[in-house]
């Protein structure tokens, strides 16, 4: 089985055309694993290497479908209840 990508915040909502708050948002609702990778010691000034939120893209567009048909369902429930 391949292994899926790790994704930062910034190219998960990149990848799903939404913005870094609504991933985040599925991440604090416990909709996505979070993996916290460490920089790279050269990359970053003394002190303020702190790690970086990366999400797995396998699970971040499983969760985006998953969030995609509720809220297409939900918009179908209130259309239907305004027919009535």
């Amino acid at each position: 089985m391949a292994s899926s990508k790790l994704l930062s915040l910034e190219q998960a909502a990149h990848r799903l055309g939404t913005t870094q708050d609504e991933v985040q948002r599925w991440i604090d609702e416990g909709l996505l694993s979070v993996f916290r990778q460490e920089p790279f010691p050269s990359h970053q000034p003394s002190g303020s290497a702190s790690p970086e939120v990366k999400v797995d893209e396998d699970e971040l567009l499983e969760v985006a479908e998953t969030v995609g048909w509720l809220r297409l369902s939900a918009a179908a429930w209130d259309d239907a209840e305004g027919d009535q």
